[in-house]
């Protein structure tokens, strides 16, 4: 049908923004009779390729930059590490593990009295912030202000080891309520 092919043109266009290169990839790639559908999934195959040729280009890219560092050689297209890149790799290893953070889930014992859990943990530490926060959710404490925490759980003895071994202990007040005032459940 005469205008069949620039009708097909016009409908992918109105699709939204398409290159005049995958437009003639998809005219000259699809059949004569091809269906603007056809045409369509010519272009999104096009534009896949383009997506794994760019990642394929970053890939290369960094394995450039890490040879250029001095981390990496190359030999017959196998790739090793360099006296250079072993050091590098094992600070990695061990800033890795130093970030490794304990379990957040810690048994829960009900307990009558109420405890309060306030904190001022420094910027630098917000890692282990966001970890203690996480704790204090999975034994079921509230918060009440900001950095205020609020809770009828009792302070399993794993967890305070393992806010020592952080480092964060100093930052931390763990008080125990035996008398109500206002607060309320």
């Amino acid at each position: 049908m005469r205008g069949d092919i620039t009708r097909k043109i016009l409908a992918l266009v109105s699709e939204g923004m398409v290159a005049t290169g995958d437009i003639i990839f998809a005219v000259l790639n699809s059949n004569y009779g091809a269906s603007r559908s056809k045409m369509s999934y010519a272009i999104r195959k096009r534009n896949n390729q383009r997506i794994e040729y760019k990642k394929r280009q970053r890939f290369y890219s960094l394995m450039f930059k890490l040879k250029k560092e001095g981390l990496l050689d190359s030999e017959n297209k196998k790739w090793s590490l360099t006296k250079l890149g072993e050091g590098k790799l094992k600070i990695i290893k061990n800033n890795y593990q130093a970030k490794k953070f304990p379990k957040t889930i810690y048994p829960k014992e009900k307990d009558d009295s109420p405890k309060i859990v306030i904190f001022d943990i420094p910027e630098r530490y917000k890692s282990k912030r966001n970890w203690l926060r996480s704790c204090l959710v999975n034994l079921n404490f509230k918060l009440l202000q900001k950095s205020v925490w609020l809770g009828k759980t009792k302070i399993p003895i794993a967890f305070i080891k393992d806010i020592k071994d952080l480092g964060i202990f100093s930052y931390i007040h763990i008080f125990s309520i035996n008398k109500s005032g206002t607060i309320t459940d």
